[in-house]
């Protein structure tokens, strides 16, 4: 998978002003070590499977949205004035976090159709761990609502008929194994439910 990182990691300075913005201490790391990445595939031989990730630098999540560039967010939501942007991975969705009071590591999942912050129980550090096993796949992120979801908490894991992601990527799924080397949907849920935020212990208040 061709990948870069088409920016500069966070300098002591920067690091310095962020932390005192309140930003959570998981994107202060990522701003130190990967502060963004781009990679966009295709899959060879006919199969029909392509993949983009859109990992933005801590300096465009917490800077002014560009108009052009950014999806339509609804002026009369005012839940989603505070939420910015992280994995801007196709032009009508992306995952994101709310900078807000309670500055939660919280990732969310939000598309121009529906209009709603759906939780993805991971920070940003247990969503780039999970890029090795989806190689940002089209559409992987309705597995992460999936398995955030009630009905996504038996094990074995299977999807459920008629959902968001059943219906959108199921059959994807058998043509992952050929394409991505580390695929296996099990692994994969097992890493999910190591790296989930509420698998973490508590800190203490």
């Amino acid at each position: 998978m061709p990948w870069s990182q088409p920016y500069g990691v966070l300098k002591k300075k920067q690091l310095a002003a962020f932390q005192a913005e309140g930003i959570p201490e998981v994107v202060l790391l990522y701003g130190r070590y990967v502060n963004g990445l781009r990679a966009d595939w295709q899959a060879r031989g006919g199969v029909r499977l392509e993949g983009s990730i859109n990992l933005l630098p801590v300096e465009r999540i917490y800077g002014p949205l560009d108009p052009d560039e950014f999806l339509v967010l609804p002026e009369d939501a005012p839940e989603l004035h505070h939420f910015r942007p992280v994995d801007m991975f196709k032009p009508d969705a992306c995952v994101g976090l709310l900078h807000d009071e309670r500055r939660s590591p919280q990732l969310y999942y939000y598309d121009e159709s529906d209009r709603d912050l759906e939780p993805l129980d991971l920070d940003l550090q247990g969503y780039i761990s999970l890029l090795q096993f989806t190689w940002g796949f089209l559409n992987w992120q309705l597995l992460l609502l999936e398995l955030a979801s009630p009905a996504g908490q038996a094990r074995p894991f299977r999807l459920q008929p008629d959902s968001l992601a059943s219906n959108t990527i199921a059959w994807k799924l058998p043509l992952l194994a050929q394409q991505i080397p580390d695929w296996d949907l099990d692994a994969f849920v097992a890493h999910y439910d190591l790296v989930k935020l509420s698998a973490q212990p508590q800190k203490p208040q």
